[in-house]
């Protein structure tokens, strides 16, 4: 298993929520995006989770206007090379 940081958890979560489950609850998100650590053998720190959850929330209730700025700053997420 790997660590990783909590920015780039954040980033593939926020990254998922608006990209790639954009009319996905959030819970159905998270499942897809943590379906995608345990493929990758990416070890999230278990204290991290409501983190990574909230920024997913705030990215999901920004103006879309805030949601590109953010998916401009996030880019391609380093955790989808993986």
């Amino acid at each position: 298993m790997r660590d990783v940081s909590l920015g780039d958890l954040a980033n593939l979560y926020v990254y998922c929520v608006l990209v790639v489950y954009p009319d996905k609850t959030l819970e159905s998100a998270y499942h897809g995006f943590a379906d995608y650590l345990v493929r990758k053998e990416i070890n999230p720190q278990y204290e991290n989770f409501m983190e990574i959850y909230h920024a997913g929330q705030a990215a999901r209730e920004a103006s879309p206007l805030e949601q590109n700025v953010l998916l401009k700053a996030i880019g391609q997420p380093k955790l989808l090379s993986y």
